[in-house]
């Protein structure tokens, strides 16, 4: 399921040319994460390299040595869709002010 751009975007997206919409659409749906699945990587302790910080995970793989990873990985569990929203902002923004 395609990622939804984000509401405080959409006045900018309907304002784009169809080949400029097609351009963000194709660029947005690679980039974007889905909150559910990125939900998920955070109940597996894997969220950030699904959204691409491998240095992040493993420092917290690493930090659940000395049990501060355990509560790093429930407060990511907590706001893993929050972030994955903030991710998809950023895509959508970066991409509309590149247009």
């Amino acid at each position: 399921m395609p990622a939804p751009i984000p509401a405080m975007f959409i006045d900018r997206y309907v304002g784009l040319s169809d080949e400029q919409r097609m351009k963000f659409d194709l660029r947005y749906q690679i980039e974007a994460k889905d909150p559910t699945i990125g939900l998920i990587c955070a109940l597996f302790g894997v969220f950030y390299f699904y959204m691409g910080d491998a240095k992040k995970n493993i420092l917290m793989m690493l930090s659940s040595v000395v049990c501060i990873g355990i509560v790093w990985s429930i407060i990511t569990l907590v706001n893993a869709t929050k972030l994955v929203e903030q991710h998809n902002t950023a895509v959508a923004h970066r991409l509309l002010t590149s247009m």
